[in-house]
């Protein structure tokens, strides 16, 4: 499949966001970097207006895809994965969502920690 290209719709105009997660400026063609930031939530710097701006880059493709984020939800990767933000591993998940599968990832994480310990503790 090769990879299209899409306008942005406001309020990122003067771009184009891609099937492959990638985003460019409309008039020079130019694939803009894509940076993580602490968390490592990808992030891409629009200009407009005269001014600079750090938007989430997953946001800009889901708007591009799928239109307004609704009040309330977030939008994630469906893999985990932040550096694939191509339109089909986007989904749009509540707060709340986001918050059971984050506890239901850490209790997890914690069962397993709790086995590990356990089997040293039996093994002495």
């Amino acid at each position: 499949m090769s990879e299209e290209w899409y306008d942005t719709p406001a309020p990122y105009e003067g771009y184009q966001a891609s099937s492959e997660g990638r985003i460019r400026h409309k008039k020079t063609q130019q694939i803009k970097k894509i940076t993580y930031d602490h968390r490592g939530t990808p992030r891409v710097t629009i200009y407009g207006n005269g001014k600079t701006a750090s938007c989430r880059a997953h946001h800009v493709i889901w708007h591009t895809f799928y239109g307004w984020i609704p009040y309330g939800c977030c939008v994630i990767p469906r893999d985990g994965d932040w550096t694939n933000i191509r339109p089909e591993n986007l989904e749009c998940v509540t707060v709340k969502e986001l918050r059971k599968r984050q506890w239901a990832e850490y209790n997890r994480l914690m069962d397993d920690i709790f086995e590990e310990t356990r089997k040293e503790f039996e093994n002495e």
